[in-house]
């Protein structure tokens, strides 16, 4: 609902006439009740009751019985203040509440709304007299207004009238043909049109509605006119969410246009549609809005088309990654050891070319490993075949969990691996080989389960670089290979590092 909409300016209009004619009515014929006046009938009542029960009570001296009725009473009603039974003019006999506070009144007999006074009489003479002082009954300004009764009368039913005449006039106003402003050459030439095109005004009724559309949606023009355009079988669907606000109302507030929204809709044969819809709002001589004109195209077979071209796309796209899959399975066959994952022979010299060019371009010293595995032979004569390969695994996962993702491990024999490492000095080559060293001799032994206790160490031999053109790898292998010779030699589990023939060799 606008504010600008004629519905609410007309349903205003009734209230305040409705308004007004209460108010005309209570001041010609007094229809509603004065709440003061009533409020001050039962106070005065009130105290009336009290005087008489007192006027005994006082005669008789029993004080103490007229405190505590006085007391009860100030209990039980929230709106008295103080009670005070005053005999002669000044003197208090009984009394409740901090009725000196409270009591404003002058001496006299009058009363007022919260003053209440009744005389006291002890046979024709008058002995005293009964004071109520209560809180106040109506309260000043603006709260007080607003808490009236009446006020809040007529609040309401401005309220209700408001609603109840704006439901009448909606209702009334769809009764009737909004169509017959349009002249008649204007709708045959929007029903030319294979777009779906409607007309709505400011409160989104539909004014007019061409064939295309009345087609599109399965319901009759005459159906159509006067209902809400958002009232209509438009849905939520996978490529068009159902919206918040719908784009002719976005339009007509905001005096923009609305350009390829997508709406769902379901037709009347149950089939969800896919419409693209353009909205423009319509002014006057004046430029006031006096609704939108809506556009409608189908696009549902196109979106289908679109779909099953994105499916065959998928299509595509899943099965290259299914041949590059396969080309990585069989780049892993071709370059890894079956048994151990390690690179093999062939696979395992490529990779190294590119350590030895990594390591001339960053100047930087070679490292290589030569790992042997000891008594492997005895293994396989005493426990079988299988149980060699599961120390075969168990070396191989060892050696590459201390290892750097630079480093480059290949299988080089039977029971033999190979390491090539970049950037490495003496001592770190050393650390590292007796760091795999000892590490496959506390951990590949557990790692083969089918035999308990099973004892598996390692020979290694190591040699540095000590320059650094590294022109000749095979060099550098046979030098580790020679330090791995001189481990065994000398005791294996242990490493060798390489030392020229006139040096004296050192293991680690």
């Amino acid at each position: 609902m606008r504010g600008r909409s004629p519905l609410v300016w007309i349903s205003l209009g009734l209230v305040s006439v409705t308004v007004s004619l209460v108010l005309l009515s209570n001041a010609l014929f007094h229809v509603a009740p004065d709440e003061a006046q009533q409020i001050y009938q039962y106070r005065k009542a009130l105290a009336e009751t009290l005087a008489g029960q007192f006027s005994q009570l006082a005669q008789d001296g029993n004080l103490p019985a007229i405190t505590e009725a006085m007391r009860v009473l100030a209990e039980r009603d929230p709106t008295i203040q103080s009670v005070a039974l005053r005999h002669g003019v000044r003197e208090f006999v009984a009394q409740v509440g901090d009725h000196q506070r409270y009591w404003l009144m002058p001496p006299g007999d009058s009363s007022t709304l919260d003053q209440i006074r009744v005389p006291i009489l002890k046979g024709p003479d008058r002995w005293g007299t009964l004071e109520l002082a209560f809180r106040p009954a109506v309260d000043g300004g603006v709260r007080g207004w607003a808490q009236s009764a009446w006020v809040q009368f007529l609040g309401v039913l401005a309220g209700l009238g408001f609603v109840g005449y704006w439901i009448f006039m909606r209702r009334t106003l769809r009764q009737l043909d909004p169509s017959a402003v349009v002249p008649q050459r204007v709708r045959a030439a929007l029903d030319v049109l294979t777009e779906g095109i409607v007309l709505v005004d400011p409160s989104d009724v539909i004014v007019l509605a061409n064939r295309s559309f009345v087609e599109r949606v399965g319901i009759d023009a005459q159906s159509l006119l006067g209902r809400d355009l958002c009232d209509l079988s438009w849905v939520g669907t996978r490529h068009a969410p159902l919206p918040e606000r719908f784009p002719w109302t976005d339009s007509i507030a905001d005096r923009q246009i609305r350009v390829s929204v997508a709406l769902g809709f379901r037709a009347s044969d149950q089939t969800e549609r896919l419409l693209l819809c353009n909205c423009s709002p319509i002014r006057d001589d004046r430029g006031v809005v006096r609704g939108a004109l809506a556009s409608f195209n189908d696009v549902t077979e196109l979106e289908q088309a679109n779909e099953q071209l994105l499916g065959a796309l998928k299509d595509l796209d899943a099965s290259k990654e299914e041949v590059l899959r396969k080309n990585e399975e069989l780049y892993r066959l071709a370059t890894r050891d079956p048994l151990t994952g390690c690179f093999n022979r062939r696979a395992f010299f490529e990779q190294v070319d590119k350590v030895v060019a990594r390591a001339v371009e960053r100047g930087t010293d070679l490292g290589v490993l030569m790992v042997d595995i000891d008594h492997f032979k005895a293994f396989n004569d005493r426990h079988g075949h299988a149980v060699g390969d599961q120390v075969l695994v168990a070396v191989a996962k060892t050696i590459q969990s201390v290892l750097r993702a630079e480093d480059v491990l290949g299988r080089y024999g039977g029971e033999e691996f190979c390491v090539v490492l970049d950037g490495v000095n003496a001592y770190l080559l050393g650390e590292i080989a007796e760091r795999i060293r000892r590490r496959i001799e506390i951990e590949s032994g557990g790692s083969v389960r089918s035999v308990n206790g099973l004892r598996v160490t390692a020979s290694l031999g190591a040699t540095l670089s000590v320059d650094r053109r590294h022109s000749n790898i095979p060099v550098l292998l046979e030098q580790a290979d020679q330090a791995l010779y001189e481990a065994k030699r000398s005791g294996r589990n242990r490493v060798c590092v390489f030392q020229p023939k006139d040096a004296p060799s050192a293991a680690a």
